[in-house]
C-alpha cells in the first residue's frame, strides 16, 4: 500500500468526502489510484484538513498536525506523498 496525502489551500477546507479537488470522492482523487499503483498495487488518497484561515499561525499549527500525521504513516512502514496546493503547501 502507499498513501497520497492531500492537503489543501486557504479558505478551502471542508469535509473529507466531496468534490474539491483534495476531498475523497472527487475527480482528481478517483483519478489517481488510475494513474499511481503502491508497492502492492493499491493506492490510498488521504486528505489533510485543516482550518484553512489566511494566517501563519494557523499554518503553522497545521503544519505541526501534518507531521504527525505522516509519522503514523512512516511508523507504519508505508510509503507515502504529499501534494499540497497554495497554502496548503506552506502547512506541507
Amino acid at each position: 500500500m502507499a498513501t497520497i496525502v492531500t492537503v489543501h489551500g486557504t479558505f478551502s477546507s471542508g469535509p473529507l468526502e466531496g468534490q474539491k479537488w483534495w476531498q475523497r470522492g472527487s475527480g482528481f482523487a478517483s483519478h489517481l489510484p488510475k494513474l499511481i499503483e503502491g508497492a502492492d498495487g493499491r493506492l490510498v488518497v488521504e486528505p489533510f484538513v485543516w482550518k484553512g484561515l489566511n494566517s501563519e499561525s494557523v499554518r503553522r499549527a497545521a503544519g505541526e498536525q501534518l507531521a504527525a500525521k505522516l509519522a503514523e504513516i512512516e511508523a507504519a512502514g508505508e510509503p507515502y506523498a504529499v501534494i499540497g496546493h497554495s497554502h496548503g503547501g506552506s502547512v506541507v
